[in-house]
C-alpha cells in the first residue's frame, strides 16, 4: 500500500492516482511501474494463475495498464479466479463503483476501464471487455462526471435496461443490505440471467422481456439445490429473513419478543390461503370503494376533508351494528369510530385520493375493488408494515392472539408491554414500562380494525373483553405477520 509520504512527494497525475489507491487500499501509483529507487517491491502475482499470467503479458506491453487491470481485478474479484468475475460484477464496477467509489480523475476512470477491457481480451473474456468499451459505459461515467445524481439516474437505467440485474419478485424483494444467504442467491441469479442472455434465451428490450426476466429469476431461486440439501435459494432468504425478525433489529433485542414471535415462525414459512369469507369480511371498505365510483367526479368532502354527513347517513343504512360514539345519533364520520377506521385506512393504502374538495378512487383502488383477494393483501401487508410504533404493536398483538385461542385484553396488553419495554421503545432497555397512555391508542386503532373486519370476536366486560381470532382473522394475522418477516431489509 502507497504511504502517506509516497502519497504526498508524488506529483501530478502519479498523484492523483496515489490519492485514489491510497484511499483503496490500491496497489502503489496505479498506471505506473514501481519506481526501483523508492525501494518499493513489485505487486505479488495473483493466485489465480491464469489472471497471474495475462497481467504478466499485459505488463510486458504496457505496464500501466496492467497496475490499472490488476487494481480493478482486486476491487472486482479479491482473490477468487476467473470464475468469479460475472457480466453484473462487471456492470457495477464500470457504471457505479468505479465512478462512485474511486475518488480519481474521469479520464483515469476511462483508462481504467480501458486497461480491464484489454486484460479480458488477452484472458480471453471479450465479451467483458466489450462492456468495458461499449457506448452505454461511455455515456454513464460521462453523466458521473457532470453530476452524480445523473450519473447515479444512469446508472439505474443501464443496470435495468442490461437484462441481468435479477429484479423484484412478487415473492421477493431485495434487500437493500444482504444477508449472506440473499447475496449469494442475487450474484447467482444474476449470473443465470447472463447465461440466458448468451444463449438468446432472453433478450432485453424485446417484448415482454421483463416478464420473461421474472420467470427465469424465480425459476432459479425456486430450483432445489443440492448445496441446500434440497432446498431451495428462496427458502433459504425467507428463512434467514424470519431468524432476522424474531432476534429483532440491532439494539432492539428482547427475549419477550422473542418468544412471542418464535412459536409462529413455521407458519409463516408458507402464505396462507385467503379466507374463505372474504367478501363477507371485506365488505365496509368495499362499500367505501363503492361510494367514491357511485358519485360522479369523486365523493365531495367537507371543508376539513371529512366524508360528508350523507355517507355518514348511507353507513348506517349499510351496517346497523356498527356502534356509535358517545351514544348519540351520528352526524359527522367521528361518531361513527368504524366507519373513521374504514376511510382512514381506504386513505392509507392509497385506494383512493383528494382531489380539490372531493375523494377519487385511484387506479389502485378500481384494482381492489374488482379483486377481493388483492384487496386483503394489501391490507394484511399493511397492518405491520414499517419500522413504526402502531407496527411493533401489531405484531406483537397478532402473535398473541395467534398462539392464545383466548386471551383477555388485559393480558394482552400486559405482555405488549413487557415485549416493547425490553426492546427499548421507553427510555431504552433500562427504562421504565412504556406508558399505558402510549400503548393505548395504537392498540384501540388496532382493536377497531379488528372488529370492523370481523378478524377478532370479544365477549366479556367492555373493559376486559375476552378475545378469540376468527378464521379470517387468523389468515389476516398470518398474512401480515408473514409480510413483515420477508420484508426486505433497508439498513
Amino acid at each position: 500500500m502507497t504511504e502517506p509520504s509516497d502519497v504526498a512527494g508524488a506529483s501530478g497525475e502519479g498523484a492523483r492516482r496515489a490519492v485514489a489507491f491510497a484511499t483503496l487500499g490500491g496497489v502503489s501509483e496505479p498506471g505506473a511501474p514501481a519506481d526501483p529507487g523508492s525501494g518499493a517491491a513489485s505487486p505479488p502475482p495473483h493466485a489465480d494463475p491464469v489472471i497471474a499470467a495475462t497481467l504478466a503479458r499485459l505488463d510486458a506491453v504496457d505496464p500501466a495498464a496492467a497496475s490499472d487491470a490488476r487494481a480493478a481485478l482486486e476491487w472486482l474479484i479479491g482473490d477468487a479466479g476467473l470464475g468469479a468475475v460475472s457480466r453484473y460484477g462487471v456492470q457495477q464496477f464500470c457504471w457505479y463503483e468505479l465512478p462512485f467509489k474511486w475518488i480519481i480523475e474521469p479520464h483515469v476512470q476511462a483508462e481504467i476501464v480501458s486497461s480491464l477491457a484489454r486484460f479480458f481480451d488477452l484472458a480471453g473474456l471479450a465479451r467483458y471487455g466489450e462492456v468495458c468499451r461499449s457506448a452505454v459505459t461511455g455515456s454513464v461515467l460521462e453523466a458521473w462526471r457532470h453530476d452524480p445524481s445523473a450519473g447515479f439516474a444512469a446508472y439505474r437505467q443501464a443496470s435495468e435496461r442490461s437484462g441481468v440485474e435479477p429484479a423484484d419478485l412478487p415473492e421477493l424483494t431485495w434487500s437493500g443490505t444482504m444477508l449472506e444467504d440473499e447475496h449469494t442467491a442475487f450474484w447467482s441469479a444474476a449470473v443465470a440471467l447472463e447465461m440466458a442472455v448468451d444463449a438468446g434465451a432472453l433478450v432485453p428490450g424485446s417484448t415482454g422481456w421483463r416478464s420473461r426476466r421474472g420467470e427465469l429469476t424465480l425459476a432459479h431461486l425456486t430450483h432445489p439445490r443440492d448445496e441446500l440439501f434440497g432446498g431451495s435459494f428462496l427458502q433459504a432468504i425467507h428463512t434467514a429473513r424470519i431468524g432476522a425478525w424474531i432476534e429483532g433489529p440491532p439494539g432492539q433485542a428482547s427475549r419477550a419478543r422473542a418468544q412471542l414471535l418464535a412459536p409462529v415462525a413455521n407458519a409463516l414459512l408458507h402464505p396462507p390461503a385467503p379466507p374463505r369469507d372474504l367478501r363477507r369480511s371485506l365488505a365496509p371498505l368495499r362499500w367505501w370503494l363503492d361510494q367514491l365510483v357511485g358519485e360522479a367526479g369523486g365523493l365531495p368532502l367537507t371543508g376539513t376533508g371529512r366524508l360528508p354527513r350523507a355517507t355518514v347517513r348511507a353507513a348506517l343504512d349499510a351496517f346497523p351494528r356498527w356502534p356509535a360514539a358517545a351514544n348519540r345519533i351520528p352526524q359527522r364520520v367521528d361518531d361513527l369510530p368504524a366507519l373513521a377506521a374504514v376511510d382512514r385506512l381506504g386513505r392509507e393504502l392509497r385506494l383512493a385520493r383528494r382531489q380539490g374538495r372531493r375523494l377519487v378512487i385511484t387506479r389502485l383502488g378500481e384494482q381492489c375493488r374488482a379483486d377481493p383477494r388483492a384487496l386483503w393483501s394489501a391490507i394484511a401487508a399493511h397492518e405491520a408494515a414499517g419500522s413504526g410504533w402502531p407496527a411493533a404493536v401489531a405484531e406483537l398483538v397478532f402473535a398473541i392472539l395467534l398462539l392464545e385461542p383466548l386471551v383477555e385484553r388485559r393480558e394482552v396488553m400486559a405482555e405488549v408491554t413487557v415485549a416493547l419495554t425490553e426492546a427499548g421503545w421507553h427510555r431504552g432497555v433500562v427504562g421504565d414500562p412504556v406508558p399505558r397512555a402510549r400503548l393505548e391508542p395504537a392498540f384501540a386503532d388496532l382493536v377497531l380494525r379488528a372488529t370492523t373486519f370481523g378478524w377478532v370476536r370479544e365477549r366479556g366486560p367492555a373493559a376486559n373483553p375476552v378475545w378469540r381470532l376468527t378464521a379470517t382473522g387468523r389468515s389476516t394475522a398470518v398474512a401480515a405477520l408473514r409480510s413483515r418477516a420477508l420484508a426486505p431489509n433497508v439498513m
